[in-house]
Parts: structure tokens; C-alpha cells; sequence
């Protein structure tokens, strides 16, 4: 209850600073490729003290439209979500069964949404499909095939998917076009590998976000992100908030323009990044400086409901007062007649 007050006095300043945010992010180049590790929905599910990690799931699926949205808001071309690892397969079967479940109708969902047919987005699912049950194949299937004309945005869905099983899976199928003659070994490359990954000749990724606060990759895209930057926001998945993904944009933005000019003169730059201790307190600071503004605006509106409601009052009896000493005088006036 506390909380939906705390949101509910503080949106108005939210507001404001998702705005600031959204001209300063917009002012600079934003990754050609990001990809998100949505992580957290158990632990949303305990601290909301849901009976099980059900809810938690599905709050999160819904988080992913939200934030579907505010990619294609802000323009970016490629976006990559990893929503369930080959390790996840060693949770209980009852709870796979329901994320297999939920991810079979989210996929008819996206098939049939308006934002990806207006926005142009084609969506593939990447990962090992043979080890995805046959209502999920179908609902990829049918999304696939549904958007793969699109070539305005691309998603790609990480489903049962591993970045050494990849790996593996491409070694397997450059194996077997040599044992047909197709290719020889003194050709292989790394052009060569990563023409035979799940998405063949994908763009690196610049940018991964991971929500939960946990500082670990997860064996997730492992060749595409070797050069990538890193953000951990310590928010879990459904907490996270349009201002977070501005404000790791924006970190990531600043990194690529430190980064520019330390190769410039010659030094290093460290390239996985937590929020630093000043760039946080520059955030807090804002949004301080933006609530006091509106507590001021509320203190002066107050003010001057309090003052109008008193001069109403003035008014009206300086009003009867005036009617009272006509009705009078009149009354006078006629007794002297």
C-alpha cells in the first residue's frame, strides 16, 4: 500500500525525468544490438509473496511488450531476449511446463500483434528446438513465418538456447558439410562459424542488459558478445522501469564516447559497468531536485486555493455588508419621508 502511495506522489517527477532522459538518450547513438537477460521473475514472485513462481513468470512476459514498446520508441534495430536458457530445463517439470505453456501463447500473441505488423519487426526464436515441445515449434512456426517478410526491426527470442550449444551445433553442421565434400578444413574461418550459428551472420552485440542484479553472462550469446558492454541493474525483470533502461542506455552511451577518446590517446577502458557510485548520486540528485520542484508547485497551488477560498469569503461578506447598510439606509430614508 505504502509503495502504490510512494508511486502515486512521485509519478509526476518520474515523468518529468523520464522526459530529461529521453531527449539526453535521443541526442546520442544508441546500440545497433542489444540484447536483455530477463532475470528475476522468481524472486518478484517471493517478495510479492505470490504461493508459487507462476505469477512472477507471467508479469514478466508482460513486462516484454512494455518494453518491446519502448525499444521501438526510441528507434533501435535489433533486439535479442533471452527468456530461457538449456540449463532452465533443470527446474521442476512442473514449472517448465508452465513457462513452455505461457511461452506457446505469447509466441500466438506476438504472431497476431499490431505493434510488430506496424513497426515491421521480424521475429525468429533462437535456440535448440528439439528440445522444445511441439506446441512451442508450432507457435514459432506460425510467428516466423508471419513476420518474415519484415526487415524494418528484428527480434530474436532466446528459447531452450545455450551459447556453448550453439557453438557445438555449428561445429556439428561444418562437420557435416565436410564429410560431404562441401567444405574443406583448410577453409574453415570464423566467417565460416558464423554462417552456420542459429541466425547466420548475425550482428554483434553492443549492449547487454541483465535485470536482478546478478554480475554473470549465463552462457548467453557467447560469440556475438565478445566485444559487448555489460550493464547489471539491480532491479528484477518485472520491477524494471522505463527510467532504468534510459538511465543504462545513457551509462552505455557515455562508455562509447569515453571509450572513443581513451583509444584515441592510447589507453584501456574496462567495459562491463555497474552504475558508478557518482553517476547514481548525479540520478538521485535529479530526481530530488525534481520532486522538491513539485512539492513547491503543490505548496503554491495550496497557497493559492487557501487565499482564493478567502478572498471568496471577504468578498461575499463585504457584499451582505454592503446590501445590509442599502436595505438600511433605504429603511431610514423612508421613516424620514
Amino acid at each position: 500500500m505504502l509503495d502504490k502511495v510512494k508511486e502515486a506522489v512521485l509519478w509526476p517527477a518520474y515523468l518529468i525525468y523520464e522526459g530529461l532522459l529521453m531527449i539526453e538518450v535521443g541526442k546520442r547513438p544508441l546500440p545497433d544490438h542489444l540484447a536483455v537477460i530477463l532475470d528475476g521473475n522468481r524472486r518478484y514472485a517471493q517478495r510479492m509473496g505470490f504461493e508459487n513462481h507462476f505469477a512472477g513468470h507471467e508479469i514478466g512476459a508482460e513486462k516484454v511488450k512494455e518494453f518491446l514498446e519502448w525499444c521501438l520508441e526510441l528507434g533501435l534495430n535489433m533486439v535479442t531476449l533471452y527468456a530461457f536458457s538449456t540449463e532452465n530445463f533443470q527446474r521442476k517439470q512442473e514449472e517448465v511446463d508452465h513457462l513452455m505453456s505461457l511461452f506457446q501463447d505469447k509466441l500466438y500473441e506476438l504472431a497476431s500483434d499490431e505493434i510488430i505488423h506496424e513497426n515491421h519487426v521480424r521475429v525468429q526464436v533462437i535456440g535448440n528446438r528439439d528440445m522444445l515441445p511441439e506446441g512451442v515449434k508450432e507457435a514459432t512456426r506460425i510467428l516466423e513465418e508471419a513476420t518474415e517478410t519484415y526487415d524494418k526491426h528484428f527480434l530474436y527470442i532466446a528459447l531452450a538456447y545455450g551459447g556453448r550449444s550453439e557453438l557445438v551445433d555449428a561445429a556439428r553442421k561444418i562437420v557435416g558439410k565436410i564429410s560431404t565434400g562441401q567444405l574443406k578444413v583448410e577453409d574453415i574461418t570464423e566467417s565460416v562459424l558464423d554462417e552456420n550459428l542459429y541466425i547466420p551472420n548475425m550482428k554483434p552485440v553492443d549492449f547487454v542488459i541483465r535485470t536482478s542484479g546478478e554480475r554473470r553472462i549465463s552462457n548467453f550469446l557467447l560469440w556475438q558478445s565478445q566485444s559487448s558492454w555489460l550493464s547489471f541493474l539491480d532491479v528484477t525483470w518485472p520491477d524494471i522501469r522505463k527510467i532504468d533502461f534510459l538511465r543504462a542506455l545513457r551509462v552505455y552511451q557515455k562508455r562509447k564516447i569515453a571509450e572513443a577518446s581513451n583509444e584515441a590517446s592510447g589507453s584501456s577502458w574496462q567495459r562491463c559497468s555497474v552504475m558508478s557510485s557518482l553517476e547514481r548520486a548525479r540520478s538521485q540528485m535529479i530526481q530530488l531536485a525534481l520532486i522538491l520542484i513539485l512539492l513547491l508547485f503543490v505548496i503554491i497551488w495550496h497557497l493559492y486555493s487557501r487565499f482564493a477560498i478567502i478572498a471568496a469569503k471577504v468578498t461575499k461578506r463585504v457584499r451582505m455588508a454592503f446590501r445590509k447598510g442599502r436595505d438600511i439606509a433605504r429603511c431610514v430614508s423612508g421613516s424620514a419621508q
